[in-house]
């Protein structure tokens, strides 16, 4: 089994080769440091302390003292979706939080 390996070939795999040896280095040094953090504090607000939410009082978060919270939706609970003929349906709220927003509806 004969390997062809032209300068082309050798020049693109050293430089991801260098390129993965740069990189790797910061993110070893980051993962190292991380993981010797100190968990369960927030500094300059005090220790994290279980908080219950202020409508239902289950327990969600864990907060400095003095800070509170409400929950505005959870994924599954229904939420009111405007159809493009404008009428208001429910459909569950999905888990992506991160890829919802609000738009007018209607004229101003």
């Amino acid at each position: 089994m004969a390997i062809d390996i032209t300068r082309r070939r050798f020049i693109e795999g050293s430089a991801a080769v260098g390129g993965g040896l740069a990189i790797g280095g910061p993110l070893a040094a980051l993962a190292a440091q991380s993981a010797h953090g100190a968990p369960g504090r927030s500094p300059g607000y005090g220790p994290l302390s279980p908080t219950p939410e202020q409508d239902s009082g289950f327990t969600f978060l864990a907060l400095p003292r003095g800070f509170r919270y409400r929950v505005i939706s959870k994924e599954g609970d229904p939420s009111f979706v405007v159809n493009p003929d404008g009428s208001r349906t429910t459909a569950p709220t999905p888990g992506a939080f991160d890829g919802m927003a609000a738009y007018a509806v209607g004229k101003r």
